[in-house]
């Protein structure tokens, strides 16, 4: 009987160490499942808090973008605006005395004109052609983009050449190229006032 009993709390011990240990091995399982699972939601986390962060820096870097070159074309437009409004002040009117009589005339707004605004004011002897200009040749040859005009209208200033200032008393059909520089803005009594030999004449800046 006492043999008997000793094998039986033998095998109980036995069933009650393997029970022990399976236990063991269930917590020891869970507990490794639940600490992969936590490290795949941490890196799963971390990798959507990073694509995030590099999205926003994207756009961020996007937008700036988008405002420096905003910035700019606006600084660029203010530039342009500003040189044509400064080419524009540069070839205003100008005043041409003849006699005791004067007339205003407007400058065209180009390069020529410009560099013929330079050199005023400026009196100059001009010499009679055809009945129906006066020309001078300039010291100084002026920027020139001749063409052939068609049609010369009274109170026409031009260049002939680079340096043939002509000054237009008469309306004509021509073939010669010209540029053109200015325009008289009342030719009345031009011709009369221009007479039919050489003349002087002063060209100054209207004020």
């Amino acid at each position: 009987m006492k043999k008997l009993s000793l094998i039986l709390l033998t095998l109980l011990t036995v069933f009650a160490f393997c029970a022990c240990s399976g236990e063991n091995e269930e917590i020891l399982v869970t507990e490794i499942t639940t600490k992969s699972e936590s490290q795949t939601s941490v890196q799963t986390t971390t990798q959507a808090i990073t694509e995030t962060s590099n999205q926003t820096a994207t756009q961020t870097t996007t937008t700036t973008t988008e405002i420096i070159n905003t910035e700019t074309e606006t600084t660029e437009n203010m530039i342009k605006s500003t040189e044509t409004t400064t080419e524009k002040k540069e070839t205003n009117s100008i005043i041409i005395k003849a006699g005791d009589k004067s007339f205003s005339a407007q400058l065209y707004n180009n390069k020529t004109a410009q560099a013929f605004a330079d050199m005023l004011p400026l009196t100059i002897n001009m010499t009679e052609l055809n009945g129906n200009e006066k020309y001078y040749y300039m010291n100084s040859p002026l920027p020139s983009d001749s063409s052939k005009v068609g049609m010369i209208n009274n109170g026409d200033i031009m260049l002939y050449g680079d340096d043939c200032l002509v000054l237009f008393y008469d309306s004509f059909s021509t073939s010669y190229s010209y540029t053109k520089i200015g325009q008289i803005d009342n030719p009345q009594g031009l011709a009369d006032t221009l007479g039919n030999g050489d003349i002087q004449i002063t060209l100054d800046t209207e004020e």
